[in-house]
């Protein structure tokens, strides 16, 4: 690095959010170079496994204890499992609460919740720090999503323009933003993307946390990064871990997310930018999606 003063200057230049289903990134530049991924050259069915008729020999074994599935099963099965089980519930709640810590160590705060009432969907995304932030709700009902852009009166709340950004068939949501908002993940777990693996059983729980290759893991992920971010050039990950807390039900309960990763803007580089999610997850108490004049309360 060339001194502060260059780095300094760079900071209100390319200050820039990353704010979505995880939502990362306060980039601020430096004078690093990058390296780079042609992620054109990725196929999400090429990563994905195809996981039916492990659905279908779960729904078989159900009954059997925790510690019983445990044996049965790959512990990224157990996640697929669980990820699918959320699914099935008519009516849940994700709520995430992060941070992201990039140049001079400047944080960005991250909040962000997830609605389903039967087949109505709902995603807020609220990001903020000092240079800048971000405020998105996504609403998907029959077959299409529209987005609607805000603007943040504090890291919890946003006022919201009254007039959809844009509106997408699912099709095209997918394509453009990497998922639907009832896929409940982002990444690709499967065979083809776990790294390493660690399970421990505790009490009526399991914690599960799986080291993910950080290329073929995050092919959606990018998407999703480029487009709010309006990024030339697709973030490098180093290192993506999420840590699963499952129950007996084989219901998800949390994940924990980290993430290491470098990301390009106005030709300039943040090395290193640390991205941390807490994601908590509640069942089956309807919840009301909230609209455009009324606010969700992450309290």
């Amino acid at each position: 690095m060339k001194g502060i003063g260059k780095v300094a200057a760079h900071i209100a230049l390319a200050a820039l959010v990353v704010a979505a289903a995880i939502p990362t990134g306060l980039y601020l530049a430096n004078t690093f170079s990058m390296n780079k991924i042609n992620y054109s050259a990725y196929s999400v069915e090429a990563y994905e496994d195809n996981n039916e008729r492990l659905f279908a020999r779960y729904e078989k074994e159900k009954s059997k204890t925790l510690t019983e599935l445990i044996n049965s099963y790959k512990p990224y099965e157990l996640v697929a499992i669980a990820e699918n089980n959320v699914t099935k519930h008519k009516h849940s709640i994700t709520v995430g609460k992060g941070e992201v810590i990039a140049a001079l160590g400047v944080k960005q705060t991250i909040n962000a919740v997830t609605i389903v009432n039967d087949n109505n969907y709902f995603t807020e995304n609220l990001s903020k720090s000092k240079f800048v932030s971000v405020a998105k709700r996504f609403y998907q009902k029959e077959g299409q999503v529209s987005t609607y852009i805000g603007k943040l009166t504090n890291e919890t709340c946003a006022e919201w323009e009254q007039t959809a950004n844009e509106t997408l068939s699912l099709e095209d949501h997918e394509e453009k933003w990497g998922k639907t908002l009832e896929r409940p993940s982002i990444y690709i777990v499967s065979s083809k993307t776990i790294l390493s693996s660690t399970l421990v059983e505790d009490d009526e729980n399991i914690k599960i946390t799986l080291t993910l290759d950080p290329h073929t893991s995050v092919i959606r992920y990018v998407k999703q990064m480029m487009e709010i971010s309006n990024l030339a050039k697709p973030p490098y990950f180093h290192n993506v871990e999420i840590t699963y807390t499952i129950n007996n039900k084989m219901d998800l309960l949390s994940r924990e997310i980290h993430e290491l990763y470098d990301v390009s803007s106005f030709g300039v580089v943040s090395k290193n930018t640390k991205g941390y999610l807490l994601e908590t997850l509640q069942y089956d108490e309807k919840a009301i999606i909230p609209t455009l004049t009324e606010h969700y309360s992450y309290e």
